[in-house]
């Protein structure tokens, strides 16, 4: 690959992504070139993920206590394992890709409780809200990750919780 001035910038031609001074994307692949900092690292600054396996569950509203569009309850299996952030995204976080031009600020700055929230810096930390679900498809776009379907988000992180009673959902 080439800038254009005929020198070339890509130490590994067959990953236009890695080249000199890039930054490390969350790929399981390093992406710096000898000499970078940081280089001989993987994926270092990236949020922790963990991997969620691949199983089939009971998905529908089990308790009777939801929507007609919850029933039937009815099996799913999850063919393959996927990644999901560990935390939430936080406000930093998301006013990091607005600022790069990724992402559209939230509809509203402040909270249920607070009248300054997003933007505000005692609250970078804390996780973002009032971010639509297209919203949230652009920061993961951003981020080089993806929103898990609804059969993912509904299955594994809450299976278990089904199986020892309504009660423990909220602890998940």
């Amino acid at each position: 690959m080439e800038n254009g001035c005929g020198t070339a910038v890509d130490c590994d031609d067959g990953n236009d992504d890695i080249y000199p001074g890039a930054t490390e994307l969350c790929d399981d692949v390093d992406n710096q070139c000898p000499g970078d900092a940081d280089y001989g690292s993987v994926d270092e600054g990236c949020t922790p993920m963990a991997l969620i396996l691949s199983g089939c569950f009971d998905m529908g509203d089990a308790f009777n206590e939801g929507d007609s569009d919850e029933l039937p309850v009815h099996n799913v299996c999850i063919t393959s394992g996927f990644y999901m952030d560990v935390h939430e995204v936080t406000n930093a976080e998301y006013a990091a890709c607005v600022s790069a031009g990724g992402c559209t600020a939230p509809d509203d700055s402040s909270s249920y409780t607070r009248t300054s929230y997003y933007g505000d810096p005692a609250y970078d930390d804390f996780p973002v809200i009032y971010v639509s679900w297209s919203r949230a498809n652009d920061y993961c776009a951003w981020d080089g990750k993806r929103l898990p379907t609804e059969a993912e988000w509904e299955g594994r992180p809450f299976r278990a919780a089904i199986s020892l009673g309504r009660h423990n959902l909220d602890n998940f």
